[in-house]
């Protein structure tokens, strides 16, 4: 099923601040998405809705199986786009974050597929951040690649 890109975005932010601290807050994720908290707790309640995290007021925000296979996705995408633009368009590392932000919401998995085979299906983007598997694997880290 796809989301919203600012759904499948804070889906994004909630993975990565769970990696470094076991939960998202409210507060944290309107900080790393530069909103107002009140726009943040409102579509923190949008994804709970959709069974994608959970939301225990004043306890922060985890996310559900579904919206953790969710974000892995949208990030796999991501890290596969900069890793295309670096290597096959040549497109300076400094200037790929942004553009692969807009290409993550709209790649197809077939296209997904295609960057990834075309590229040797990489352990790392160019920025040494492991690529999620196409299962929505926990990503590695970067001490466990070859």
């Amino acid at each position: 099923m796809r989301h919203t890109e600012s759904a499948e975005d804070y889906l994004k932010t909630i993975w990565d601040l769970e990696a470094g601290h076991g939960r998202a807050t409210t507060s944290e994720i309107a900080r790393r998405r530069e909103v107002a908290p009140a726009s943040a707790t409102g579509m923190v309640k949008r994804l709970s809705g959709l069974g994608l995290v959970d939301h225990k007021p004043y306890h922060g925000v985890t996310l559900t199986e579904t919206g953790r296979r969710t974000a892995l996705r949208v990030v796999r995408r991501h890290r596969l786009i900069e890793s295309f633009l670096v290597r096959i368009m040549d497109v300076p590392r400094d200037r790929v974050h942004d553009e692969a932000e807009r290409w993550e919401h709209v790649l197809s998995e077939d296209m997904e597929d295609r960057i990834d085979q075309l590229l040797g299906h990489p352990d790392c983007d160019p920025h040494g951040s492991p690529i999620p598997a196409r299962d929505a694997a926990t990503p590695r880290t970067p001490e466990e690649l070859p």
